[in-house]
């Protein structure tokens, strides 16, 4: 072991700055899933820098878990929507086993959140709207 990488990790402040937050798993809600959009708009207003990254879990095909960093695009009651290319290592993952896990961390306000469910492809229509609102110019401050 590293005695000098060991003590300069150990002497690195654990969880110092954050606010302190007292909610439990056994608090949540039957569907905590508009209580995540709650959370993102709070950690924005927070300051936090992109407050809609969650990292997403997958399993590929040899049982190997692996993880990436993606933006919420949107929530609605039932779930979170993001987008991946389909031909992507994660898009691959999904197609050939849906379940995931996904986690949110956000310092700003002290919460994070974690939860399990499956992905689905949205259909081709619903896909190309997306896209072409995340290419459209921003729209121009008011002078």
């Amino acid at each position: 072991m590293n005695e000098a990488i060991r003590g300069q990790l150990r002497s690195i402040p654990v969880f110092a700055d954050l606010p302190a937050a007292e909610f439990r798993e056994k608090d949540l809600p039957d569907n905590p899933i508009p209580m995540i959009a709650e959370w993102i708009l709070a950690a924005h207003a927070a300051g936090q820098p992109e407050p809609h990254a969650m990292s997403l879990c997958t399993v590929g095909p040899a049982g190997v878990p692996s993880s990436r960093v993606l933006l919420v695009k949107d929530i609605d009651d039932r779930q979170l929507y993001f987008v991946t290319p389909a031909s992507s290592r994660k898009g691959l993952e999904i197609t050939a086993n849906p379940h995931v896990a996904a986690h949110f961390y956000w310092p700003a306000t002290g919460q994070q959140v974690r939860g399990v469910g499956t992905a689905a492809e949205q259909d081709r229509a619903a896909s190309e709207r997306d896209f072409a609102e995340s290419t459209a110019a921003p729209a121009s401050p008011p002078a």
